[in-house]
């Protein structure tokens, strides 16, 4: 991505104010389309690109933060209310205190414009009445007889599938995964803000991981996304259903769960497993 600045005007609005929206808002910057001062179209921003944008990790003396999707939402509300962007759709945001770059799209304009040759003034006819009809006569009869160019003809004017699929497209390296596979931070931190249970990210699924991808002899360009992949599985796997006898299946137990905490207000704790989450609301659900 290209580098950025936070210019003056800009520096001087968010001075005296709280030092989340000014992370918020260099952002939001970062991803913009400098050509058009608008971000949120050419980089799609979804909500959790918000929520990963402010995670605090936690450090040794200091506990992870989490902001919830209201603390967000106020967040870019104040960077509204303050001037500095304006909402044009749905996490599409103009920048007003950014001046468009247009110097790449001059410079395509330029390169596309057609060039013509010009006849000098003195060389051109005059044109009278009988001059304009013997020219326009004159200019149909050489577009006539303009022989064109041959062209090749094939039987199916639609281009090989192959071709379309080799554009702009570069082999992309696939291995077997290291026998010292170790997950990285980022994606053990993606996997807790995805409510991965804490007893799930532990070395015995590392093993579990690499013992199973070796027997299949799998092959891959990204192997932590396959390790955050596995998690996001076992995590599915681990969800337990109520004790009390229910028709209801293992797929629609996490839903009535979400629907609860939206009804309470109680949003899931990180790395709480949906079973802990439900004991929770449902205490929380006899106190009112």
């Amino acid at each position: 991505m290209p580098s950025f600045y936070i210019n003056d005007e800009e520096w001087r609005v968010l001075f005296n104010e709280r030092s989340d929206l000014l992370k918020v808002y260099s952002g939001i910057k970062r991803v913009m389309d400098f050509k058009t001062g608008v971000a949120g179209i050419s980089y799609r921003m979804s909500d959790s690109f918000f929520t990963d944008l402010m995670y605090v990790e936690a450090v040794q003396g200091r506990k992870s933060e989490r902001f919830t999707r209201e603390k967000i939402r106020s967040t870019l509300n104040r960077l509204e209310a303050i001037g500095l962007l304006t909402r044009i759709g749905r996490n599409v945001f103009k920048l007003n205190f950014v001046t468009p770059n247009k110097s790449v799209q001059n410079n395509k304009a330029q390169t596309t414009t057609r060039t013509t040759t010009v006849t000098e003034p003195e060389q051109q006819p005059e044109k009278t009445a009988s001059n304009v009809v013997v020219m326009g006569v004159r200019e149909k009869a050489e577009h006539k007889h303009k022989p064109q160019q041959d062209t090749p003809r094939c039987e199916n004017s639609n281009p090989p599938l192959t071709s379309l699929n080799n554009i702009n497209t570069q082999p992309v390296d696939k291995s077997q995964v290291p026998d010292d596979f170790i997950p990285s931070a980022e994606i053990v931190n993606r996997a807790k803000i995805s409510m991965v249970p804490i007893d799930l990210i532990n070395p015995d699924q590392i093993i579990k991981f690499i013992s199973h991808h070796k027997s299949k002899a799998t092959l891959s360009a990204d192997w932590d996304y396959e390790y955050l992949k596995w998690l996001m599985n076992a995590k599915v796997f681990s969800i337990k259903v109520p004790s009390k006898k229910s028709k209801e299946s293992l797929v629609s137990f996490p839903v009535r769960v979400e629907a609860l905490g939206k009804e309470l207000n109680l949003p899931a704790k990180t790395g709480e497993s949906y079973q802990d989450w439900y004991q929770r609301l449902l205490k929380e659900k006899k106190a009112l």
